[in-house]
């Protein structure tokens, strides 16, 4: 189940922060994306979308923390990424002309399941999640259409054409331009068949539509005001999704906590950079259950660190656990000085430990 779960979400969602992420690494502080403006938008993302996290890029690039951490991505990136899919990523950007320095502003990531066959108890068929990415910037349609019609000719990538979008199929996934202003990459589960894939191509493609678009909650949208530099904002709606509910309750614990909705929000705020998350139940008695079993776990971390990690304790110790009624609510906020020299003085230490 690790296993599969990490080639359907972990592997993709990562090798899709290369075509954003991994950009933002590459990026000017200014983040100038051709103008975009790095904000969430529900199309590409279908109705029937059950979690949605979007980075905001051209936030990141202007904050004091993203652009650290932008400094340690690009460090790191080569010296941990295997060559073969490095190379892979290398050539993508070299084929297309994609620019690392200016051409994405935002990206939103989207879970969707397929409900059919999800038993309440039961593990359910992986074959049905897709992963969506929807980056937004600006790009070559001419180059990247070319460079799938080469790659497919070289036998070296796999060409389909759904409506009249070209798609192309790597180790990262499977990718192509809506328009100048859109990369769409999608991955699922690599046992699934092509039909299922094909479908589900279709359905995003139709939600590029506000008509068959995700509609994203108010709660969830007004995230993106939280902080003047708001970085992250992602839901999740469990109760949207039987095959969600399937995953809670194949284990007994984690079925004691399954949740209606959770919320997270990270940004920067002056010189802090602050992170929200909030849970909502359908009973106050969970809420509380939750916010018991967060304090019991993180003083249990505390006492296993000790005196190992002062800075972590620290950290931990700044943590704000409360509930609302129904609601669990964590903050956090530290100032982005702080975190940078936290940083720094971690990479020094592994880099002793090498």
């Amino acid at each position: 189940m690790k296993s599969l779960l990490n080639k359907i979400v972990a592997k993709p969602a990562l090798a899709a922060l290369a075509a954003a992420t991994l950009l933002f690494a590459g990026c000017d502080k200014s983040g100038s994306s051709n103008g975009q403006t790095g904000e969430f938008s529900p199309l590409g993302l279908p109705k029937e979308t059950v979690a949605v996290a979007h980075i905001n890029l051209k936030n990141a690039y202007a904050s004091k923390v993203g652009a650290k951490v932008r400094d340690i991505v690009r460090q790191q990136y080569r010296a941990t990424e295997p060559k073969s899919e490095m190379k892979e990523f290398d050539d993508f950007l070299d084929g297309t002309g994609l620019d690392i320095e200016r051409d994405i502003a935002g990206i939103t990531y989207g879970i969707l399941f397929d409900d059919a066959g999800a038993t309440p108890g039961k593990k359910p068929n992986l074959d049905s999640l897709f992963v969506v990415g929807v980056a937004r910037g600006k790009f070559s349609v001419e180059k990247i259409n070319a460079y799938i019609a080469k790659q497919d000719e070289e036998g070296k990538l796999k060409k389909k054409t759904v409506g009249k979008i070209q798609f192309s199929t790597n180790s990262f996934g499977t990718f192509g331009l809506v328009d100048a202003n859109t990369l769409l990459i999608v991955s699922g589960n690599p046992r699934a068949k092509p039909e299922k894939l094909d479908a589900t191509l279709e359905k995003i493609l139709a939600a590029f539509t506000a008509a068959n678009a995700y509609d994203a909650p108010k709660s969830f949208l007004d995230l993106e005001k939280a902080f003047p530099k708001t970085v992250l904002l992602a839901h999740a709606d469990v109760e949207r999704s039987a095959f969600i509910k399937a995953l809670f309750d194949s284990n007994s614990q984690a079925k004691m906590f399954r949740p209606l909705t959770g919320q997270v929000v990270a940004g920067e705020d002056g010189d802090k950079f602050k992170l929200r998350a909030v849970v909502q139940y359908d009973d106050p008695t969970k809420a509380q259950g939750l916010s018991g079993l967060a304090g019991l776990g993180i003083g249990m971390l505390k006492s296993q660190i000790g005196t190992e990690a002062p800075d972590l304790v620290k950290t931990l110790n700044a943590l704000k656990l409360r509930v609302e009624d129904k609601t669990f609510v964590i903050e956090a906020e530290e100032k982005s000085g702080e975190i940078i020299r936290q940083l720094e003085d971690a990479l020094a230490k592994a880099s002793k430990r090498e």
